[in-house]
């Protein structure tokens, strides 16, 4: 799965592999929305803490196991790693 945010943590573009794993029909039904949506509840705080450090920090890679919601709300555990584009400047606000 390939998300593309801004530093706000708006999805800017994502790839139809990951918008099919996560139950949605195409790649324009997540485009706009908060990437936080993805994700449950109780994950967002240590989510939200590894964005800001590796906004922060340029050549900080975060890799971590995450349950994603997919779009009917069902559990989706996965690996991943993350990687900022080194013209992001700002923290994440959720």
């Amino acid at each position: 799965m390939f998300f593309t945010l801004d530093p706000h943590g708006t999805i800017l573009s994502a790839n139809k592999l990951g918008a099919k794993r996560m139950g949605y029909y195409g790649m324009a039904e997540l485009i706009g929305r908060p990437w936080y949506v993805l994700f449950r509840r109780q994950d967002k705080k240590s989510l939200h803490e590894c964005l800001v450090a590796y906004v922060n920090e340029p050549d900080t890679v975060c890799r971590w196991e995450e349950c994603k919601l997919r779009k009917n709300g069902q559990s989706l555990w996965i690996r991943k790693a993350h990687a900022r584009w080194p013209t992001l400047k700002a923290a994440p606000r959720y």
